[in-house]
């Protein structure tokens, strides 16, 4: 720890956290500064499990099929989450994929902006040159900040359903694997700030899994009767 911080975090798997807690407990005040985070990669396993129930039958298993990147025999490992690298490797893919299809629309609907057009033309000549300085002098400039917040505000209309529903579906899972990416860099950063909010954040979607499943249940029941 650096002399800096006044905390420290340390992740481990449930079954190590438990004495470790109780060591501290024990030994009090002398480990008080460390912050024991119970079981993030099972927090990130159901998570995952939790957005692949929310997209379940929505056809991004099919995207992923056709374009070769997910087999037939793994759809059902993907979407429940029980193969955890290839779940994480593949709602980062289609996130992907979708923020660039988004981007792609903003930018069509920007084609008419002589700014926009000037802006678009000094990105294409950073992808040919890429370099740290040249992004970090251009995070810089008025004109990209102008940019990304006029681009946030047509995110936020997407969102709320301005450009349709299944647009606004696929933008809020965007969000959705924001979420998992962020949380999986408080864990391995030791970030306890971003860890606690984004653990509020990423509780709210496991919610709605569960949600999701006594709707079936309950539905199952009335038929039933």
């Amino acid at each position: 720890m650096l002399k800096s911080e006044e905390f420290i975090a340390t992740t481990y798997d449930l079954a190590i956290a438990k004495p470790a807690s109780q060591l501290q407990d024990i030994m009090q005040p002398k480990y008080d500064s460390v912050f024991i985070c119970f079981g993030a990669f099972h927090i990130m396993f159901r998570y995952l499990s939790a957005v692949g129930c929310l997209i379940d039958g929505s056809g991004a298993a099919h995207i992923l099929m056709e374009s070769g990147a997910l087999s037939k025999c793994s759809v059902n490992a993907f979407i429940s989450g029980k193969h955890y690298n290839q779940a994480r490797r593949m709602h980062v893919l289609l996130a992907t994929a979708l923020r660039i299809k988004h981007m792609e629309l903003y930018l069509q609907l920007q084609e008419e902006n002589e700014g926009y057009v000037h802006f678009v033309e000094t990105l294409k000549n950073l992808q040919a040159s890429p370099s740290p300085e040249k992004m970090k002098n251009l995070e810089m400039t008025g004109e990209y900040k102008a940019f990304m917040a006029s681009y946030e505000v047509f995110c936020d209309a997407t969102r709320s359903g301005k450009h349709g529903v299944n647009a606004q579906f696929w933008r809020h899972y965007i969000d959705m694997v924001d979420m998992y990416m962020l949380f999986s860099r408080a864990v391995r950063t030791n970030d306890v700030d971003l860890f606690i909010f984004m653990l509020g954040e990423m509780i709210g979607i496991s919610l709605l899994q569960i949600a999701r499943i006594i709707h079936v249940i309950c539905a199952c029941i009335i038929s039933d009767s």
